[in-house]
């Protein structure tokens, strides 16, 4: 997700119907209820499904989780859920929003095995901006995700030229965002970093300081 500026869709419109066929041919995206166990994670689902799973029965289902910038863009975040044993779908991990209910469509072909998955994101409106938000949305998971960081999970630690990389990848979304929402950035004006305990411009729902702070310093990131 980006910046929180996506959330569960109202309805299923015709948009979204035609996104998730994108995805997965046929499938169908259905409402359901977020009901988060005791020691889930923010979008952290699989290892809370596994355990599910192992405790209760029933089965892990993957798919897509579908989020909507209104107006503005639609988003697939790779998710999982868990089918209890009398076929009923339940959502078990919470959202940084708090939501009380997702919109999922299963997909059968795919499966998680332990390498990160980018978001699909599709414009509601055709505007270069936006297609750049995109781009560098992409960009970012491409040098975070790169090569044995694919796998890895908690802390990564970028240096050097990659740490100036992800800096050039990150004012290039703050400033398409900015273009976005029209906000005016002066040109060559550095980004604005968020204080110590205000939401993480990555969407996570954590502090600043848990996540990306050390990161955009060119050291660890939760």
């Amino acid at each position: 997700m980006n910046l929180l500026l996506t959330s569960t869709p109202d309805y299923i419109t015709a948009p979204i119907i035609e996104f998730c066929r994108e995805l997965v041919g046929e499938g169908a995206p259905g409402f359901i209820d977020i009901t988060p166990r005791s020691d889930a994670a923010v979008l952290d689902c699989f290892p809370v499904i596994e355990r599910e799973v192992a405790q209760h029965g029933g089965e892990i289902v993957y798919g897509w989780r579908i989020w909507e910038w209104p107006g503005v863009m639609l988003e697939a975040e790779f998710h999982a859920v868990w089918r209890d044993p009398d076929g009923v779908l339940h959502d078990l991990t919470p959202t940084p929003q708090g939501e009380r209910r997702s919109l999922f469509v299963p997909d059968p072909a795919r499966i998680y095995d332990g390498r990160q998955i980018n978001n699909v994101r599709k414009p509601l409106t055709d505007r270069p901006e936006l297609r750049e938000f995109m781009a560098a949305a992409d960009a970012e998971f491409e040098v975070l995700n790169r090569g044995e960081r694919a796998t890895k999970h908690g802390e990564i630690r970028l240096g050097g030229a990659e740490a100036e990389e992800i800096l050039r990848i990150r004012e290039r979304k703050q400033r398409a965002l900015a273009a976005i929402l029209g906000v005016h950035l002066p040109l060559g004006a550095p980004t604005k970093r968020p204080g110590r305990n205000d939401a993480c411009h990555c969407g996570s729902g954590k502090k600043y300081k848990k996540c990306h702070l050390n990161l955009d310093d060119g050291g660890p990131a939760r």
